[in-house]
């Protein structure tokens, strides 16, 4: 079972199953529900453990005008669609009888003698009969186990109640759906849509243009849902899934929530957001979002709203949020309000990311308004955040339940800041200046209890690789930013806005920020924001290597009054304190009242500051970063203009001509394969020399986040980080 241990503070999910817990001096510790899946030892989902036997019956049930259909077998049907050889009118159903597939006479083999197989993604493909499709199917029964005009089961009504087996064909394209694909019976016993065949020939394509998207449903009614699915190996091409209104969601059974597993899922250049609203357990695993834009609305990697919670754990975000196609723009058009990971809601730590790449969204990194667990995970963004609230929605557990607790726990990632780069030029607008500005994490808001805790934060990669070639750098001037801060303090005043709620305001608390790295930044520290009744706000054990240890907004070092927003400035340790702290700056360590008992190392060039710190710290090679690693470590040569395969060729040219270097981070050439890889995949990933922008890669943990933020904290003679 995948497990994973968790703390936070309120039992909001009393009686699930699948979870396990684990203290943290000071906090209430409560129980978080986890994913509980039946890995195998290469860590993907056993299915054999998923599947349900045949009673027998083998019976379809029977259609009528009943809501529910409660007369057919209660296993799990298998149904195969392949739009090159398969043809809806001889199509077959077959079923499981515990060893091997079974058709509905309940023979092992087909009228030739062929054996249908002992593995429903592996079946003698001779043997069985598929559809082609899912169209003009409004009718059939072998496909629909519940038929009602008044939609009243629309979404379940394919397998509503039921652990159904929808597989598709791996390396063909699937475009024509009549109707939704949801379904299963509880998370233990879930409808499967999966891809079947030989592994090597790729995902299953869903790709349906213009048609119904069979994974995306809007309901704004029903409460209760037999929704409980498992999605494996789609390639979901130009299309996003999600389903509105199902992260408030309870099963029809009873048996607590609606659930979701997204695994070995790519869900690839998305005219819009690639997933939003999952069902309200949900689990994204082992999958890969890219190349999400849209014109003119906002568009995200990952969005939700309202109470929802999810994990999204071993997964690639790379390059959402743009206002320009990424396929035809080498630098789409950016906005300040696209990105990766956009979470617009979310119960009190309801939201887990685990060992993550968030790398390139148009306008920054994951945005967690509403708080939760990020770790293990590297962030290759200008800027990323944690709050408790959300534009002007109101935070219904805070003003429900107080500040009990935690709101946000943020531990061993590693962000390497980054900066989009491109210029103002007034007679052309291009992006947002305000999108990917360079800067560091940020705790925001009435953040209360939080856990900032071992992280590192550097500049290496802006200053060593980007600054020589047009990018702002700590020695020039900025066109938008404080400069490259590590961590940014912004409380602000959170005042309760739920109509049935009493009138309350609530105030940043209880929050520590310790045994953190902040590399080559212009400042460790910036604060801004309202310190009105902030409290107990600790910034301790932390290692600062920075032009300026502390820097602080003009509001926040004197009263400032201002009719439409006065603000407080911190005015005691009480309220926040910065002690016992090592700092190692060009800058003169600044009185201020809350700044207390620090280590300062003094150096009048920086260049001294930062061989002062590997001196005293024992740091063998802070400087390292993803291309160092991708060069380095693995030993690849960095992709050129003349290898990209997607561009249009009067772009790269534009582009080569004009002498801007295509990769001078490493990360196109180690997206080539972190994107492209999956289960199953043709090759292994190479290395040495140069990796194929459009390849087909085997999984592999060296193209995820812990790899390379171990390899990172090696450096800094930081421990590794196991994957558990």
């Amino acid at each position: 079972m995948k497990l994973k241990k968790l703390v936070i503070a309120t039992s909001i999910f009393a009686g699930l199953c699948g979870y396990h817990t684990a203290a943290i001096s000071g906090t209430t510790v409560a129980e978080v529900p986890q994913m509980a899946l039946p890995l195998n030892a290469a860590g993907w989902t056993d299915f054999s453990k998923l599947i349900v036997p045949s009673d027998g019956s083998r019976s379809l049930g029977s259609l009528g005008a009943n809501y529910f259909n409660s007369t057919r077998d209660s296993g799990s049907k298998i149904v195969y669609f392949n739009p090159d050889s398969g043809d809806n009118e001889s199509a077959e159903v077959y079923w499981w009888n515990g060893t091997n597939i079974i058709d509905s006479s309940g023979s092992t083999t087909n009228s030739e003698g062929l054996v249908y197989g002992t593995d429903p993604m592996h079946p003698n493909e001779a043997a069985i009969q598929a559809f082609a499709d899912m169209s003009n199917t409004a009718n059939d029964i072998r496909l629909k186990t519940h038929l009602t005009t008044a939609r009243e089961m629309d979404p379940e009504q394919v397998a509503g109640g039921y652990p159904d087996w929808f597989l598709f064909k791996r390396g063909s394209k699937h475009t024509r759906f009549d109707t939704k694909l949801f379904g299963g019976r509880s998370e233990a016993e879930p409808m499967v849509v999966a891809a079947y065949g030989n592994n090597t020939d790729g995902r299953a394509v869903f790709d349906v243009g213009e048609n119904l998207n069979p994974l995306r449903y809007i309901d704004r009614d029903r409460k209760t849902h037999w929704i409980h699915l498992h999605l494996f190996s789609i390639e979901f091409n130009e299309m996003g899934i999600g389903a509105y209104k199902f992260h408030e969601d309870m099963s029809a059974n009873g048996e607590g929530p609606v659930t979701m597993v997204v695994e070995d899922c790519k869900i690839n250049h998305v005219n819009g957001n690639a997933i939003g609203y999952l069902p309200a357990k949900s689990m994204v695993y082992r999958s890969v979002i890219t190349n999400g834009w849209y014109e003119p609305g906002h568009n995200q990697g990952y969005y939700t709203s309202g109470e929802s919670r999810a994990i999204i754990e071993d997964t690639i975000f790379y390059k959402n949020g743009y206002k320009e196609d990424p396929y035809l723009y080498a630098n789409p058009r950016r906005d300040v309000f696209s990105r990766n990971i956009y979470q617009g809601g979310g119960q009190q730590m309801g939201h887990v990311y685990r060992n993550i790449i968030s790398a390139d969204g148009a306008s920054g990194g994951p945005q967690m308004r509403y708080g939760g667990l990020l770790e293990k995970s590297l962030i290759i963004e200008g800027t990323f955040y944690a709050a408790t609230n959300s534009n002007h929605d109101a935070t219904t557990w805070m003003e429900r339940d107080g500040q009990i607790g935690q709101s946000a726990v943020v531990r061993d990632n590693v962000q390497l800041i980054y900066q989009n780069g491109q210029k103002y030029n007034p007679e052309k607008p291009t992006s947002d200046l305000r999108s990917q500005p360079g800067w560091g994490f940020g705790l925001q808001g009435a953040s209360f209890g939080s856990e900032i805790k071992g992280n590192i934060i550097s500049s290496a990669m802006l200053h060593d690789e980007l600054t020589d070639i047009g990018y702002a750098g700590p020695s020039k001037d900025k066109y938008y930013s404080y400069g490259d801060y590590a961590f940014r303090l912004v409380p602000e005043i959170y005042t309760s806005q739920s109509e049935d709620a009493v009138a309350k305001q609530f105030f940043m608390k209880d929050n520590t920020i310790e045994d953190n790295i902040f590399y080559r930044t212009r400042t460790t520290l910036l604060h801004s924001g309202d310190a009105k009744n902030v409290s107990n706000i600790v910034f301790r054990n932390n290692v600062g290597v920075n032009y300026d240890s502390i820097a602080l907004d003009q509001v926040a070092i004197s009263k400032y009054i201002n009719p439409d927003y006065p603000r407080d400035p911190i005015t005691s340790t009480d309220e926040v304190s910065v002690e016992h702290n090592r700092f190692y700056t060009r800058m003169k360590d600044r009185k201020l009242p809350f700044v207390k008992n620090n280590e300062v190392y003094r150096s009048i060039e920086f260049a001294d500051a930062i061989k002062k710190a590997k001196e005293v710290e024992g740091w063998t090679d802070p400087d390292r970063t993803l291309k160092r690693y991708v060069t380095e470590k693995l030993g690849l040569q960095l992709l050129d203009w003349d290898d990209d395969k997607i561009l249009p060729a009067e772009e790269i040219a534009k582009h080569r001509d004009a002498g801007e270097p295509y990769d001078p981070t490493g990360m196109k050439t180690f997206m080539a394969i972190a994107t492209n890889m999956r289960f199953g995949g043709k090759k292994p990933v190479p290395s040495c020399g140069k990796p194929d922008m459009t390849g087909d890669y085997a999984w592999d943990s060296k193209f995820t986040a812990i790899s390379v933020v171990n390899w990172i904290r090696e450096g800094f003679g930081q421990s590794q980080l196991t994957d558990d």
